[in-house]
């Protein structure tokens, strides 16, 4: 399993280098003309979203600090947080934390994204060919869906205690 856990990302990156020596010339789907006007948010709009930008951020500090609450100015914007289980080391497991936002009566699931000064990171975004997702972690999910291997593979691999922690936090 973890020879094949980690090579078949390996033999992916492979392919991809031997296929982009081969030329290839693309257009674009859709043009600019094609694409529905979009409206301007009002000030008080984009601050709705504000609490959410620095959970986004969070998710990139160490397990230890989201646990405790105590990664410095994000922590600190969202203070009635109450976090319920954080864990990641940043390359083979990415940061991830989950807890209750009683004040925006929110359920939060944050995932650090790509660190690109880690290898196994960019390895797993480079695994990019799409792929279902397994029903059993996904029950009643349309098989027609697909999602990036890499998210999916990693996913399967730790995504379990994501979702226990959600349902801890429902109770």
């Amino acid at each position: 399993m973890a020879f094949t856990s980690f090579y078949t990302p390996l033999l992916r990156i492979l392919l991809l280098s031997a296929l982009s020596l081969l030329s290839v010339q693309a257009a674009p789907l859709q043009t600019r003309q094609d694409v529905a006007a979009f409206a301007t948010l009002s000030t008080p709009e984009i601050s709705a979203f504000q609490p959410f930008t620095h959970y986004a951020s969070t998710a990139y500090c160490q397990a230890t600090q989201t646990r405790d609450w105590s990664c410095g100015a994000n922590c600190d914007a969202n203070p009635t947080f109450q976090p319920v289980a954080s864990g990641g080391d940043g390359n083979d497991v990415q940061f991830w934390y989950v807890g209750v936002d009683p004040t925006l009566k929110t359920v939060v699931v944050a995932h650090q994204g790509t660190d690109p000064s880690k290898l196994m990171p960019l390895l797993t975004d480079a695994d990019f060919f799409l792929g279902e997702l397994d029903p059993e972690l996904f029950p009643g999910i349309d098989s027609e869906i697909e999602v990036h291997d890499g998210f999916r593979d990693a996913h399967a691999e730790y995504g379990l205690r994501h979702f226990s922690a959600p349902t801890f936090s429902l109770m």
